[in-house]
């Protein structure tokens, strides 16, 4: 087969700093042209790597931002379709490349019609392989909670809310389409459509919970590359251990009292930083629904779940999806 490029497309909260920051940096068989999470969320740590092409060149994170970012009104495919041409060309050693970003199928901190970002791919790249990592919907939006426990309508002034709120608010608001966009079929339907099922790979996170070497050699043979390399470049640890507890009281409060943010004008730049630090170590917040709220989660994504699992034979049932 022809050497095509692989691009990874999310979903975000779902291992995409493992697989960015290891398996698609540290693999010496692939040319990587992925993002680099230069930090998390829940780390008060800001990582260099000098020889990451993603950190070093600004024609690469322009490529990035203009595909997920862009809107239809100003998004100009001429310019992305030249602008990919040139980093291919200046990056192709006859390796596997790899593009990856979350973002191409968020729907918060990007360009949420995850169908037109789909359609842009296929107009710049033509042939690709895809990777797409799927995660049980009732786990995946705790997780999208915990980085924004507040109301989603919008995350940088809304007021805290609990897990049930946040759920209540993603269903009734019909300026929001989160929860529709963990449909999953759509995204695999499509991009079955426009790049052919047999180059969309469709992987499950709970896989690598359960078998970390299987999930990431099943990654490995989808791109073409050793699978025993693959296994040496994953971290002995967890990659993104998640907002803390006491960050997220934190930061709740902060937003409740606004007057805390004008005392915090008068501390000097370090000792914020050693308090930051302290606040985001320490365990995640155990986050539950409520009865209502979960059985709505399981029950609004059932019937997507059975259809995929039976169309793209993924075995969904042994992780509870449906």
């Amino acid at each position: 087969m022809e050497n095509i490029p692989v691009i990874h497309i999310g979903l975000a909260k779902a291992a995409s700093s493992l697989l960015q920051k290891h398996l698609f940096y540290k693999h010496n068989e692939i040319r990587n042209l992925a993002i680099y999470p230069e930090g998390n969320l829940g780390s008060g740590e800001s990582i260099k790597e000098p020889d990451c092409i993603y950190l070093r060149d600004p024609d690469l994170k322009k490529f990035y931002d203009r595909l997920c970012m862009t809107y239809s009104i100003n998004y100009n495919e001429e310019k992305e379709i030249e602008l990919y041409h040139s980093l291919i060309k200046r990056y192709n050693d006859n390796k596997p490349i790899i593009f990856s970003n979350e973002r191409i199928t968020s729907v918060f901190y990007a360009y949420p019609d995850i169908i037109i970002k789909a359609n842009r791919l296929k107009n710049i790249f033509g042939e690709a392989k895809i990777i797409l990592i799927l995660r049980r919907q009732i786990d995946i939006i705790i997780s999208q909670y915990r980085d924004h426990p507040f109301d989603p309508r919008n995350f940088s002034i809304g007021k805290p809310v609990n897990i049930n709120q946040f759920v209540t608010i993603l269903n009734e608001s019909n300026d929001l389409i989160y929860l529709e966009s963990l449909k999953y079929s759509k995204i695999i339907d499509h991009y079955s459509k426009l790049f052919g099922k047999e180059n969309v790979g469709v992987f499950l996170f709970e896989n690598l919970k359960k078998n970390p070497k299987e999930f990431i050699s099943n990654i490995a043979t989808f791109i073409g590359i050793s699978q025993s390399t693959a296994i040496n470049t994953m971290p002995k640890s967890k990659e993104n251990r998640g907002v803390s507890k006491k960050f997220n009281q934190f930061r709740k409060f902060q937003r409740r009292n606004q007057w805390i943010n004008k005392i915090a004008k008068q501390i000097p730049q370090k000792l914020k930083q050693i308090f930051l630090s302290w606040i985001k170590k320490g365990d995640k917040q155990k986050i539950e629904y409520d009865d209502q709220t979960r059985n709505f989660i399981l029950e609004y994504y059932r019937r997507d779940n059975y259809y995929i699992s039976k169309e793209y034979h993924l075995d969904l049932n042994e992780y509870n999806y449906y």
